[in-house]
């Protein structure tokens, strides 16, 4: 099976590091390790911050000429991979795929996207015209793959059933158990966070965490931080005032730099306001961390309340600071918390799973 690969929101070839560069790039693997040949059929970028009209003109223009580049070269008869699938990888009404949908139409191959979400609520106002775009995508989709049931739900009201289905959120490699099992005697509680340092959610996160720490002057902790971005030198100044001082910031760092990390780390605290789900969740469970985190979109999704970490049921300073609280009072809880959450990765987190469930419904779709 011959399946050409592309990612509207951001390429998997993409300098910049990022949740949905990092989920591309683990799609493409477990679309091969299913046995599929995998290329990235486009590099070009429709992500827009804001509803510019010329800017959507301007995307459907390259996306017209892109269409008829493919096309042609699909056509070739010296061509030596020509698709049998086209799949989209995040189809968002700030990032609509104009492209797959004309090309898989022109060459009569099933057209496939793996998470797509549908906002009704702008329908109306600026962003109408992308979301419409986004969702003539969607409805032309065979299958349409999503990560959460919160996305499924959504699509629910523009797509038949039968033409959804659910994926686990997933990780590359189980790393080897190489982490301290605990904190040694007399040293603080090894806490770690990963994310960008955006505006935004990543912004409310940072300063939800900011001030549950703050709540927590009197227990011995030590916060490693992760990230940077536009909003780095005020979130920095705020961490380090409400930790007094105890926080080292790593700014960006490559995997096998945040992998080493972790490693070392006994708690994972992010509050994971507005996540989607949270690749970083996965990866510090993978670790052994225990996690603490709110109860709020997409995170219940790969952190499990009680049985791999722990999570705030409300988004305030006080519901958060008592779950991180409970963790860095206990060694054997967040220890427990910690070998359940890596075995649930393992079951049904991982390439090899999500393979599976890739290669068994695009099959049917290529016979």
């Amino acid at each position: 099976m011959n399946i050409a690969f592309y990612a509207p929101m951001k390429p998997p070839t993409s300098p910049r590091p990022s949740g949905d560069r990092t989920i591309g790039r683990l799609l493409m693997r477990a679309l091969a390790a299913g046995g599929a040949q995998v290329r990235i059929a486009s590099q070009a970028r429709t992500w827009s911050g804001e509803a510019v009209p010329a800017r959507l003109a301007g995307f459907r223009r390259i996306a017209e000429a892109e269409r008829k580049r493919l096309v042609a070269q699909y056509g070739l008869p010296s061509v030596t991979f020509r698709p049998d699938i086209w799949f989209t990888y995040h189809n968002h009404y700030r990032a609509p795929d104009f492209l797959g949908p004309a090309v898989a139409r022109d060459l009569c191959i099933p057209y496939v996207i793996a998470e797509a979400s549908f906002a009704a609520s702008h329908a109306l106002g600026p962003w109408a015209p992308w979301l419409e775009h986004a969702r003539s995508g969607m409805e032309a989709a065979a299958l349409i793959f999503s990560f959460t049931a919160r996305d499924e739900d959504g699509l629910r009201e523009i797509i038949p059933s039968n033409r959804l289905r659910r994926i686990a959120p997933f990780i590359g490699e189980m790393p080897p158990v190489s982490r301290r099992d605990g904190s040694a005697s007399g040293s603080p509680v090894h806490l770690v966070t990963v994310a960008m340092m955006r505006r935004g959610a990543k912004e409310k996160s940072y300063r939800l965490l900011a001030d549950a720490l703050g709540r927590l002057s009197r227990h011995d902790w030590w916060l490693d931080v992760v990230g940077d971005g536009e909003a780095g030198a005020e979130l920095r100044e705020l961490l380090e005032s409400r930790a007094n001082g105890r926080v080292t910031f790593h700014g960006q760092l490559e995997e096998a730099a945040v992998a080493k990390i972790l490693s070392r780390g006994d708690v994972f605290v992010w509050p994971g306001i507005e996540e989607a789900f949270g690749m970083a969740y996965l990866e510090a469970q993978a670790h052994g961390l225990a996690v603490a985190a709110c109860d709020t979109a997409g995170v219940g999704e790969v952190v499990r309340d009680g049985l791999g970490g722990l999570l705030a049921p409300d988004i305030t300073p006080t519901a958060y600071a008592a779950v991180i609280e409970r963790l860095v009072s206990s060694e054997s809880l967040r220890g427990a918390l910690g070998q359940q959450a890596r075995r649930h990765v393992m079951d049904h987190h991982t390439v090899e799973v999500t393979a599976r469930v890739l290669e068994a419904a695009l099959s049917r779709l290529s016979t």
